[in-house]
């Protein structure tokens, strides 16, 4: 797949500056589409968007939704096979979005993430430092399958 495939929703809340740096890096990845949620924000993040992001669907929720909400809320604007969930405060590296896309060329592949760099350039540890596995229901059953119908 290609970030033609992808719409990313962004969850801003007083973030405005990080925010410029996040859609500015994804205005190079060619993604279908960019979709910022704004929780309220008190620091001109909307406006800052409206006014340097135009082609970025800015949903102006008015009140804080919190973070799972509001990404339920970017995400049900999406008309892509995939959706990426950025966190405001990151920012996707040159390709970066392409390469994560690409996974999703494997059939068994059901969701994915990337990877995070502390400031000075080293991995930031996910999970202890193991694996993450996100496709385990709450009862601890494995949702692969359910996933992929």
């Amino acid at each position: 797949m290609s970030p033609h495939e992808v719409t990313v929703v962004v969850v801003s809340y007083n973030t405005r500056d990080a925010l410029r740096r996040c859609l500015t890096a994804l205005a190079s990845q060619g993604v279908a589409r960019t979709v910022v949620v704004d929780n309220g924000s008190e620091d001109g993040s909307a406006e800052m968007v409206r006014e340097e992001f135009p082609a970025v669907d800015l949903v102006e929720a008015g009140e804080n939704l919190g973070f799972s909400r509001a990404n339920n809320v970017g995400a049900q604007r999406a008309e892509t096979p995939l959706v990426l969930f950025l966190n405001s405060d990151a920012y996707a590296d040159e390709g970066a979005v392409g390469r994560l896309a690409a996974v999703f060329d494997d059939p068994s592949v059901v969701a994915a993430g990337g990877r995070l760099r502390n400031p000075a350039g080293s991995l930031q540890e996910s999970q202890g430092g193991g694996q993450a596995d996100f496709i385990e229901r709450a009862d601890g059953e494995d949702a692969r399958d359910e996933l992929l119908e």
